[in-house]
């Protein structure tokens, strides 16, 4: 039998718990960080490649277009819809690598841990 007062058993067990939470929650913060990284590099990209197909859908497909026949207006609308195109997917990109950012496996543990037993 352990000859340790029965208080300090406890306050050991609570302190391995803490610990065990805080390096879980220092896991999910990596996590969340890495994710936050990539989510915000796949942005720039969508940035830039929105921008990137402005500027040369923009002067190669105008003059194609407007050499075809087709209205300056016309030919301004296919640019912006394709440009458009290229920019929403990559931010749909960036929303995807945000989920990873949410602390899932904190928030089980912390329900598991305060959940009213009946």
């Amino acid at each position: 039998m352990n000859d340790r007062p029965l208080p300090t058993i406890w306050f050991t067990r609570a302190r391995g718990v803490a610990g065990a939470y805080f390096r879980l929650a220092r896991a999910d913060l990596a996590l969340a960080r890495a994710a936050a990284a990539r989510a915000a590099a796949a942005a720039g990209v969508a940035l830039v490649l929105g921008a990137a197909a402005v500027f040369a859908l923009a002067g190669a497909l105008a003059f194609a277009l407007v050499a075809a026949g087709l209205a300056w207006p016309w030919a301004l609308a296919l640019i912006a819809v394709a440009a458009g195109a290229a920019a929403a997917a990559f931010a749909l990109r960036a929303r995807r690598l945000l989920a990873l950012a949410d602390f899932d496996a904190t928030a089980r543990q912390l329900e598991r841990l305060f959940e009213v037993q009946p």
